[in-house]
């Protein structure tokens, strides 16, 4: 459209400078509704220009922004976006793509090179994007020839991207309706309506999908629907772990004797270090020696040996020389499967009556034919259930954190042990303790040791001879000293 009218410049040294002149303009052009029919202009507070017409998604009339200022210049360009509108309304069928179409062109927001694009397109560079990242808790790089990775992203998005069927076709707000509230099974206010809420706005956002953002954005997916947790405490968990040892041990058929010994045991090992069921079969010092060394590519490398010299050594559990119970996790259990929060060294609780009462020391780990990654805590948890009435995976790992803290290890190294954050600890595990009754009123009740020259003063205050053989026994067993 041209810049001139009557020979003057719009907005230079001529005419239409004054405010009286801008009204006169204003009036004239919009009392011309040639080619803009339905589509009405309206100034506000004289300072810009907004646009009314039916909104295509409620049949209302609305009155919206259209980018542009109450001037000669802003006035002709008005005009200009009414028209492309009232085009726009009698040729788009939906009315999500009707507003992408708006914010990019007429209010010129977030403009793509691609402005549109079907599902199965943000769905295959959401996929990509997966892959070509890395672990969120290792570091390593993802790939899809890692089952555990593809079962982390088929849980994490898979599973919601079935959700919309028709794949070829481009983002409408009805899809995602019905994504979202279509599925009783997860209503909202549950962690798979968040969950799916958060994967929702992803795909707005790589569509450039601004109107479907804007209502995503309104939706609350808060979670306000928790399932019950169980929780057990030490002595209800010795009571059973000597039950099922002993019903073992009466077994006439050896195979269930064996099966009840190594899954009590794996019982016993997650309540000592705070493992997940499936960490156990990525245990690389049972009853050999390992060795932590790094190869040229800067990866972790495990050797089945006992080398100082090459790396980090520690001997076998079932070794009387590591006197710690050192237990050397690697990125992989021997089915295949990374777990989760990576390798680590962990440490049992520090009670070596506990130690020797759950038989840390005499390793029985089954060997489970696992075709997929979480058959292991399956196999595990249904074995639970049947013999401790237990059906969740982590009750035992919350446990060690429960008596860890009653053995008065600060959080840090709680955290640091169990292979997560401090603030998940917070977050997921502190909340369970306090469930448990027992258990909080053992963690209330419990008396923390002195650090040591907190000791020996109290010692020396009470008229103990701090260099009376027998006193320093004491203090090099209670402080470990040398």
């Amino acid at each position: 459209m041209s810049d001139k009218m009557d020979g003057k410049k719009i907005g230079g040294s001529g005419t239409f400078n004054t405010y009286e002149d801008v009204i006169a303009f204003w009036v004239k052009q919009t009392s011309d509704k040639t080619g803009h029919k339905g589509v009405g202009l309206k100034r506000e507070k004289n300072s810009t220009i907004n646009l009314q017409f039916v909104d295509p998604a409620t049949g209302k009339r609305i009155n919206k922004a259209c980018g542009e200022k109450f001037t000669e210049r802003g006035i002709l360009a008005a005009k200009d976006k009414a028209i492309k509108v009232a085009n726009a309304l009698n040729t788009f069928t939906s009315a999500s793509q009707f507003w992408d179409w708006y914010d990019s062109t007429i209010l010129a927001k977030n403009v793509l090179d691609k402005d549109l694009k079907t599902y199965q397109e943000i769905f295959a560079e959401i996929e990509n994007n997966y892959f070509n990242g890395y672990h969120r808790n290792t570091g390593r790089s993802r790939s899809r020839d890692i089952v555990s990775d593809v079962n982390s992203f088929e849980g994490s998005y898979g599973r919601y991207f079935k959700r919309f069927p028709d794949k070829g076709k481009y983002l409408e707000w009805e899809d995602f309706e019905k994504a979202l509230y279509g599925y009783p099974e997860t209503p909202q206010g549950s962690k798979t309506f968040k969950d799916l809420l958060f994967v929702c706005k992803q795909i707005a956002t790589l569509a450039n999908a601004q109107k479907i953002l804007e209502r995503l954005g309104k939706i609350n997916g808060k979670q306000t629907a928790f399932r019950v947790c169980q929780s057990i405490d030490l002595d209800t968990f010795l009571s059973l772990y000597d039950k099922v040892e002993n019903a073992a041990l009466n077994c006439v058929k050896c195979n269930e004797s064996e099966a009840k010994l190594s899954w009590n045991w794996c019982a016993a090992m997650a309540v000592m270090y705070g493992l997940r069921p499936s960490e156990l079969a990525a245990a690389k010092n049972l009853t050999t020696p390992c060795t932590i060394t790094v190869d040229a590519k800067g990866l972790l490398v495990y050797l089945a040996e006992y080398s100082p010299l090459k790396g980090d050594a520690f001997y076998a559990i079932s070794d009387n020389r590591n006197k710690d119970l050192a237990l050397v996790l690697s990125d992989f259990t021997y089915f295949g499967a990374s777990i989760k929060t990576g390798g680590r060294v962990c440490y049992p609780i520090p009670s070596p009556k506990l130690q020797v009462q759950l038989k840390l020391r005499e390793p029985r780990l089954p060997l489970v034919d696992c075709a997929r990654p979480g058959v292991f805590c399956e196999v595990f948890t249904s074995w639970t259930e049947r013999n401790y009435g237990i059906k969740e995976a982590y009750v035992f790992r919350h446990l060690y954190n429960a008596i860890a803290q009653q053995y008065g290890i600060p959080q840090e190294t709680r955290a640091l042990n169990l292979g997560h954050t401090v603030a998940a600890n917070e977050r997921h595990y502190k909340g369970r303790n306090k469930r448990n009754l027992k258990t909080r009123k053992l963690l209330l009740t419990a008396k923390h040791p002195l650090p040591y020259e907190a000791a020996k003063s109290e010692l020396e205050l009470l008229g103990v001879d701090l260099q009376a053989p027998d006193v320093q026994l004491l203090l090099r067993t209670i402080y470990q000293l040398e």
